[in-house]
């Protein structure tokens, strides 16, 4: 590109308020990405307002410099804005390949923090005895319902015909009752999740062993680091916290504590292993990888990007553990008429009956917070800018934020397709467990998290790769 400076004007409401949200965030560029590549970090280094004819400018330089749109919080003020660039005569050489788009189409890129594959080795694996002592393993961690013959042959008949399949209630009840207080317990302490549209602080949720990772240009939520557990139970104790730290009876603790021993001891066991095999019909993974999650309403989301597509000759299926509050709420639906002796409309009977009913806000999708696969167009590859914001929905321009722009679903269905479109999006859910083959020129996100979402979501995402050799020979038997 041969632009070199940007500019914006603001043309919103003149009572723009701070806390209206909207904001031109500019981030600082770091070097983190193989000590060769700047990226934005996490938290921008300033937050500028919207503010009625003012006027911002700022050098374009591909790989130095990034900014991001903050979420409008306010309901009744209209954002509006003008923007361009003034360009230089020709491109300058060598800055094509630092530009943001180039880091997302990126297939090899990679960070610092990215999670290592783990080797899966269960020497007595074929034996008889241990799969007896597999199914008594996973009943403490799994509802006995998934250990059911006739319930694993229906879900492995589905998984063979779609790729993808969404078990619900997945884990023990009370186990998942204990995560699910927490989480709730986790967002009251950040004042998260309140369903009103406020500016949430960059830090929140972050203490201790939850860190907030980025680049904001690919995705931003907060990780559990298992190894700073040891290191923020041992300062509480002794009464050396410092700013960011968390106490021992801090929820946040307990529950990141929770969740990393389901995915320690739950996912990296040989039952798990055995439980994929079941319910997909394919070999037992021979490596995985796993982190936990939390994405923050109004801050969080990821990007679909090139580095997770699968690649060639690679099996590989994704585990998903999600988390919410689903609490429902009581919501005005409309209005009943008074009826008179004969059951008909009253006149001049006076003010309707409102109708209230329960809803479970996570299902209409409105808030964000889905997990959404995409399939990738070759015709995206390379320079063409124009065609990957089309191919992926994304909003064009200075509005771009928070990921791919999809259509959520109705909420009839925890999981919406869109054949047109290549789309498939699963619902945020509490205790749902959602297994999906990483198919050739696909790429998965989690939608942008709005401050209005009914909280945060937590969940425990993992990849288990299978050994090709063992997926050939299956199928040629």
């Amino acid at each position: 590109s041969t632009r070199k400076v940007s500019y914006i004007v603001y043309l919103s409401d003149d009572d723009w308020k701070t806390a209206d949200g909207g904001g031109l965030e500019l981030y600082p560029a770091e070097a983190q990405v193989e000590g060769k590549r700047d990226v934005p970090g996490h938290t921008p280094s300033k937050v500028l307002p919207p503010v009625f004819n003012s006027i911002v400018f700022f050098e374009v330089i591909p790989g130095r410099t990034f900014h991001a749109v903050q979420e409008v919080f306010a309901h009744t003020k209209r954002r509006c804005s003008i923007q361009g660039w003034f360009h230089a005569p020709e491109r300058a050489e060598g800055l094509a390949t630092r530009a943001s788009l180039r880091l997302i189409q990126s297939a090899d890129l990679t960070f610092d923090h990215d999670e290592e594959l783990k080797k899966l080795c269960f020497e007595d694996y074929a034996e008889k005895d241990s799969i007896r002592a597999d199914l008594s393993f996973l009943r403490h961690f799994v509802s006995r319902t998934y250990t059911l013959v006739d319930v694993i042959a229906q879900i492995r008949e589905e998984f063979s015909g779609t790729g993808d399949v969404i078990l619900s209630d997945f884990l023990d009840e009370e186990l998942a009752a204990s995560i699910t207080k927490l989480v709730v317990e986790c967002d009251k302490r950040d004042r998260l999740g309140t369903g009103q549209p406020t500016p949430p602080s960059y830090s929140s949720g972050v203490c201790g062993p939850w860190e907030a990772l980025g680049p904001v240009i690919l995705n931003r939520y907060v990780r559990y680091d298992s190894t700073k557990a040891v290191e923020a139970k041992g300062d509480a104790k002794s009464g050396k916290l410092e700013k960011g730290r968390a106490e021992a009876s801090d929820p946040r603790l307990q529950l990141g504590e929770l969740l990393e021993t389901v995915r320690a001891q739950l996912f990296a066991s040989r039952g798990f292993s055995r439980l994929l095999e079941w319910l997909t019909g394919l070999p037992p993974p021979s490596s995985w990888s796993s982190e936990i999650r939390r994405f923050r309403p109004g801050l969080d989301y990821t990007v679909g990007c090139y580095r997770h597509v699968a690649k060639e000759g690679e099996v590989v299926i994704e585990v998903t553990l999600c988390f919410v509050d689903e609490r429902p709420v009581e919501t005005t639906e409309g209005e009943d008429p008074v009826e008179n002796d004969n059951g008909e409309a009253a006149q001049d009977s006076g003010p309707s009956r409102k109708r209230q009913r329960k809803v479970n806000r996570w299902e209409t999708d409105e808030y964000g917070g889905f997990e959404a696969s995409m399939s990738v167009d070759s015709t995206t590859e390379g320079d063409d800018a124009e065609a990957y914001v089309e191919q992926s929905g994304s909003k064009s321009g200075e509005e771009k934020q928070g990921g791919v722009n999809v259509e959520g679903g109705d909420g009839s269905e925890d999981r919406e397709e869109d054949v047109e479109e290549g789309l498939t999006s699963a619902s945020a859910a509490n205790n749902m467990l959602r297994i999906t083959l990483k198919k050739p020129k696909q790429m998965k996100f989690v939608r942008f998290l709005s401050s209005e979402a009914p909280g945060s979501r937590f969940d425990i995402s993992s990849s288990f790769k299978l050994d090709m050799k063992m997926v050939v020979d299956e199928a040629g038997e």
